[in-house]
This record gives structure tokens, C-alpha cells and sequence, in this order.
């Protein structure tokens, strides 16, 4: 009975460090070849270190077609598309892309452009309202255009949200090997091997104390046969005497 009660404690252990290893491996820790750009492993989720932004969640990876799909943890995606520069890396954006003019109005000028455009809530503040236009629109005089970029889609409140959009690609003929696992930061390291070596430690406590019982058992069983010979023995000598 103790024997089976140490094997239980044994293995719920195990399942505890496997729960928590799982736990840490939601997080794959990635590079991408010839690229400077940091990989991060944040509360289970894999980030990636743009220096004209700052840190993007990878949401998922496929390799046919080759797409890497973020989000956004400010849930401004607009903001992501304004300041993202992928020219010193290895990626593009995975739609095509068409020039869209920022423009910063003041929230008292007439309604020239709020009839056409819509404010993006998350990139204006109070006084001022931030629209996404046609590049070929005259500015009015109460805007200051902010910068001309090449993103994949216009603002729009029924496609807002933290990832719209935000899906990349890369030229790089690597497949699989694109996205390397590297060493492991300190969350995963050695999360594997001691898993291994606690699940062998448990096998060889088990196979030991089968071993143990198995052992036990035998000579028990050689006791008993031997104390059973010898009570025949005696009945047998007793019986002799009797006879006599």
C-alpha cells in the first residue's frame, strides 16, 4: 500500500511539471535568418521587437502561403501602419498596398472630412482627430498632413480591430528553417530534460519496488511452502510414533 501511495505522488508530480512545462512551450522561442530583429518570449506569448514601432504578438505562422500574422497589444493597428518601417527587414506586408495620407485635424474644423472619412478613435486624443485619406485630397486649411505611407487598407470602424491587416511575408527561400527555435531563454530552459530524467527516476522507483514486491513475495510464498512441508513432516513422524 505505501509502495502504491509514493508511485501516485510520483506521477501526480510529473504531471504537474509537464502542466507547467506545456505551459512554457506556448511560447516557441524563434529567430528569423539574417535578421537583427528580437524574438521575445512575454507570458506566454511570442513577440517580435520592431525598432520603428516596438514589440508586435505573433499571433500565427504558415509557410504555404508564407504569412506572418501579428497583433497588435495597443489595439491600434492604424498607429502600427503610420510608424512600421519593414525596409531593414526581411519582411513586407502580405496584401498589397496602396499610399494613404494621415492627417491630423482639429476636432472643431467643419465637416468636410468627417463626412467622408472617419477618425481613428485610437490614434486621436482630445482636440484633435486623426483621419486616413487619399492621398490626392487638397488638405483643408484646420489639417496638418502627418506622412504618406503605403499600407494595406484605409481606416475603417467595421475592420478596426487588433490585427486587421497586420499579416507579413517574406521573399527568403528558407521554409521551414525560416523560423528557427534557438536557445532557449530561461522560461524553457531545460524544460525537456527534466521532464525526461523525472520521468525515468519514476520508472526506476516503480520497476524497483516491483522488483521489491515481486522478491517479497516469492520468499513468502517459499516460507509458507517450507513451513507447510515441515508441519507434514511432523504429522507424518507423529503418525509414525502412533503406530508404534
Amino acid at each position: 500500500m505505501a509502495a502504491l501511495f509514493i508511485i501516485l505522488i510520483l506521477i501526480l508530480t510529473l504531471f504537474s511539471l509537464l502542466s507547467l512545462k506545456t505551459e512554457s512551450l506556448k511560447c516557441p522561442p524563434l529567430t528569423f535568418p539574417h535578421s537583427d530583429l528580437k524574438f521575445l518570449c512575454k507570458q506566454n506569448q511570442t513577440t517580435i521587437q520592431f525598432p520603428s514601432y516596438g514589440e508586435l504578438i505573433v499571433k500565427s505562422i504558415s509557410y504555404n502561403p508564407k504569412k506572418l500574422d501579428l497583433v497588435d497589444p495597443n489595439n491600434c493597428v492604424h498607429r502600427v501602419f503610420f510608424n512600421l518601417n519593414l525596409t531593414l527587414t526581411p519582411f513586407r506586408y502580405y496584401y498589397a498596398v496602396k499610399d494613404f495620407t494621415y492627417l491630423n485635424c482639429s476636432s472643431s474644423s467643419p465637416a468636410l472630412i468627417s463626412d467622408s472619412y472617419e477618425p481613428v478613435p485610437c490614434f486621436s486624443g482630445p482636440g484633435f482627430s486623426v483621419y486616413v485619406v487619399d492621398p490626392g485630397l487638397e488638405v483643408p486649411v484646420f489639417c496638418k498632413a502627418l506622412k504618406t505611407v503605403g499600407i494595406p487598407f484605409g481606416y475603417s470602424d467595421y475592420l478596426d480591430d487588433d490585427s486587421f491587416g497586420l499579416g507579413l511575408t517574406w521573399d527568403l527561400d528558407c521554409g521551414h528553417a525560416c523560423f528557427s527555435k534557438f536557445g532557449a531563454p530561461t522560461c524553457f530552459n531545460g524544460a525537456h530534460k527534466t521532464v525526461l530524467w523525472i520521468s525515468i527516476l519514476i520508472f526506476m522507483v516503480a520497476m524497483v519496488m516491483i522488483s521489491a514486491k515481486t522478491y517479497c513475495s516469492k520468499k513468502m510464498d517459499m516460507m509458507n511452502e517450507t513451513k507447510k512441508n515441515q508441519i507434514e513432516e511432523v504429522d507424518k513422524l507423529l503418525g509414525d510414533f502412533e503406530a508404534l
